[in-house]
């Protein structure tokens, strides 16, 4: 797994973009896992990446952040896809998921395993469409011009980072969606 500051080496090198670090204080009420918390305070995570994933300061309830019932109190928000679905922690396994917010936050997808591999996943796809640009050009990621070996090398990542990955979610879809022409 991927250490803060590694992650922050590595990231700095494709995006020149800040990452939001959280206070220890702001974290000390919350149970979580220490990895993530350690990751969270000494590195971060970026104020948006790819595929359209927004990140906010804090992790405050998802209860408190959309006035949803105390049934959803496990849930930490952390940001919105750019569907608009909140990006959250499940405190009840240390998951990244996102709930949908057309379905009443009913249905839960499922993003990675722990906030480590989250970040990891993110600068593997950052690297991806980098490579992508580099080889076929500015447009290219966005024109669905990727080379397979690229398509085989990111799907190798995500499972070598997550294996859960694979199983199904967020960054599945984002894998399939890679093989739609456009």
């Amino acid at each position: 797994m991927i250490t803060p500051n590694e992650f922050i080496s590595k990231w700095k090198l494709i995006w020149e973009e800040d990452l939001i670090k959280l206070s220890a204080e702001s974290l000390c009420d919350i149970d979580i896992d220490e990895d993530a918390k350690r990751f969270l305070i000494e590195a971060g995570l970026p104020d948006s990446a790819a595929p359209e994933l927004n990140f906010v300061e804090g992790l405050p309830s998802i209860c408190e952040q959309y006035g949803l019932p105390e049934e959803y109190g496990n849930y930490r928000y952390m940001g919105f896809t750019g569907w608009g679905d909140p990006v959250c922690l499940s405190l009840n396994n240390g998951f990244i998921v996102h709930l949908d917010h057309e379905e009443d936050f009913e249905y839960e997808t499922f993003i990675n395993s722990s906030i480590p591999q989250l970040a990891e996943s993110l600068l593997a796809y950052a690297q991806f469409i980098k490579e992508t640009q580099k080889e076929n050009g500015e447009d290219a990621f966005f024109d669905n011009n990727i080379p397979d070996r690229l398509k085989t090398w990111i799907a190798e990542e995500f499972e070598r980072i997550d294996p859960r990955i694979l199983e199904g979610g967020f960054w599945l879809t984002e894998l399939e969606n890679l093989d739609e022409e456009e």
